[in-house]
């Protein structure tokens, strides 16, 4: 039995949710309606638990046509893939990727490189006159995807110059918005070590007049290499290749060692387009959740490593095994949409009907427990002490600014094939009166363990579908009240995720949901389905999504309870309306928000 004492009004500190983003590629999966139903499903986590996104190769969206000396853009498909991002919630980690309409031949020429700057500076004031100089103050402008392997083709120098460009072209609309890179994928790699030494001490191409500012400095380290075979992933090795980044910057460049780093890359494995089971496993969070735990405990409390953001590289779409966030089912294949995949941009607008489906992967509904976490970090004690590298328990556990805590506890080590349970005694204190609480749970292989025993179908139908996303959401494995002690006792299995919410009793019901959109979708089985998103009231923890044949009822639960603000509901002669209800921890309901399908 391990005994986990924490006192909520003992602070750790203000706690940042630095780990709140995913990645794909190419940028032209945005105007697929797989992807836009990814996005809504995604961007419905509790929190803003994902709110960046990094797709690759989104300046290939812009069309260029040269007429003499000057060039002239069309930015329609770009507009078209940016505002399905900003639509759902997200905002851009700009990638300045991509050769519209390949006319840009080099950077080495002065005037190539003049050009490029005006071309990033148009795009920055375009997207200031759509979006607004304040949202796009939030976003993120970065490098060139991995420079440093075969994705560019210009050298060292023909990327420092491109870099001088990107940001007097940036500079010339707003010198206050942030840039940086290089987002390398090798270990001090010569080009990290070239674009570092050219932000400290070089000379602007362009400006001449110093080195070009680097608001952050990215970089990719994950847990092991590209392998057929599940190799185990060394987590703690993660974050000591990062350091030997930090190291690099503060011993050779220390001017540069309060830039804030970020690894916008941090997978178990390279190659997303692997096929592993195990992430469609309760693996997966555990491992995310700890991956994230040590960044902080050991990059940011013991290293004080000025960490920005950490994303996982999982936005794709792909099946089981693939590194993505959900399963999809579908007449099309994705398998290797990095390197082979091109949208019919002729067919656009026949491709928005085509039949598709998708189930929630436990990588996602770990980011609805992390999006659920509070602003304020609170300090651990247990006995035995936590040696969570070591034996894979870990706690992360915070307050709400109103109150309510929030406590993740994981249970993961790095090898794929290791299980057990560890029994944990949770202490929070005395109550001053009564106190709700609910335990949601990640364990098992959940979705994917149905998925088997239906007996793996390639093409499911809606009933299959309905009970494979029946057991892709966190379970509320216990709940109650809590009147004298705050203390429970618990089991935690490994490998799994574990959140505890605890409230002091509300007094009166959460405010109504308010749907924001429905969408109708061809399922795999000629099926129809919705896809709804609504808001979520500030006092709300979960929803519950009724439905009926008729507007006055009487309403079924479909889902019971939901941590996410989306759903997807079946459509046929029979159901012909929903309603979905925020509940608080204590279970009292909001007045029903009410959807015609």
């Amino acid at each position: 039995m391990t005994s986990i004492t924490i006192d909520p009004s003992r602070s750790a500190g203000r706690f940042n949710h630095f780990w709140r983003a995913s990645g794909f590629s190419p940028g032209q999966l945005l105007l697929e309606p797989e992807m836009r139903a990814t996005l809504a499903l995604v961007g419905a986590t509790p929190g803003h638990g994902v709110e960046f996104l990094r797709p690759h190769y989104m300046l290939e969206l812009v069309r260029a046509t040269r007429t003499g000396h000057s060039l002239s853009y069309d930015w329609s498909l770009l507009d078209r893939a940016v505002d399905t991002m900003v639509e759902f919630g997200f905002r851009p980690f700009f990638e300045l990727m991509g050769n519209p309409s390949g006319v840009f031949a080099g950077f080495t020429e002065r005037n190539d490189i003049l050009v490029w700057r005006d071309f990033v500076a148009e795009l920055v004031r375009r997207f200031f006159e759509r979006y607004g100089a304040e949202e796009v103050s939030k976003w993120y402008f970065e490098t060139w995807n991995e420079p440093d392997l075969a994705w560019w083709k210009h050298g060292e120098d023909g990327f420092t110059n491109y870099y001088d460009a990107c940001v007097a072209g940036i500079d010339a609309v707003d010198p206050t918005l942030r840039i940086g890179g290089p987002g390398t994928a090798r270990t001090l790699s010569n080009m990290f070590k070239a674009f570092v030494a050219h932000c400290d001490s070089g000379t602007s191409c362009l400006t001449n007049d110093g080195p070009p500012r680097v608001d952050f400095i990215s970089i990719h380290e994950k847990g092991v290499r590209m392998h057929l075979e599940d190799l185990t992933p060394d987590t703690v090795g993660i974050c000591r290749r990062e350091m030997l980044a930090v190291d690099y910057i503060r011993q050779h460049h220390p001017r540069l060692r309060n830039v804030p780093i970020i690894n916008n890359e941090c997978d178990p494995q390279v190659g997303w387009h692997d096929t592993h089971s195990w992430n469609a496993t309760s693996y997966t969070p555990a491992l995310m959740a700890k991956i994230i735990d040590q960044h902080q405990r050991l990059m940011i409390d013991e290293e004080k490593v000025p960490y920005d953001l950490l994303a996982n590289d999982n936005g794709f779409l792909g099946t089981w095994g693939h590194r993505t966030q959900l399963t999809y089912f579908g007449p099309k294949s994705y398998t290797k949409a990095q390197s082979e995949w091109i949208t019919d941009l002729s067919g656009l607008d026949a491709a928005q009907n085509v039949p598709l489906a998708f189930v929630k992967k436990p990588s996602l509904a770990i980011m609805e427990l992390l999006g659920l976490l509070g602003q304020e970090r609170l300090a651990v004690n247990a006995d035995p002490i936590l040696a969570p590298d070591d034996n894979g328990l870990g706690v992360i556990a915070t307050r709400h600014d109103d109150g309510r805590l929030a406590v993740l506890i994981y249970n993961s080590v790095d090898a794929i094939r290791r299980s057990g349970e560890t029994p944990i005694k949770l202490s929070l204190g005395k109550a001053d009166g009564q106190y709700d609480y609910t335990v949601y749970q990640l364990a098992g292989d959940a979705a994917f363990a149905v998925w088997e025993r239906l007996g793996a179908p390639a093409s499911p139908t809606d009933e299959q579908l309905a009970q494979m996303r029946a057991a892709a959401e966190p379970v509320a494995i216990q709940s109650g009240v809590l009147e004298s002690d705050l203390q429970l006792d618990l089991s935690i299995p490994l490998p799994s995720a574990n959140l505890v919410l605890i409230e002091k009793r509300q007094q009166k019901a959460s405010d109504a949901p308010v749907i924001l959109s429905s969408e109708r979708y061809t399922t795999p089985a000629g099926g129809t389905e919705m896809l709804l998103r609504w808001s979520s009231p500030a006092s709300a923890t979960a929803f519950t999504v009724s439905l009926s044949e008729r507007r006055e009822g009487p309403f079924q639960p479909h889902y019971q309870t939901l941590l996410a603000k989306a759903a997807i509901v079946p459509v046929d002669t029979k159901i012909k309306f929903a309603t979905v209800t925020a509940l608080t921890l204590s279970g009292q309901a909001s007045e029903p928000a009410l959807v015609e399908l």
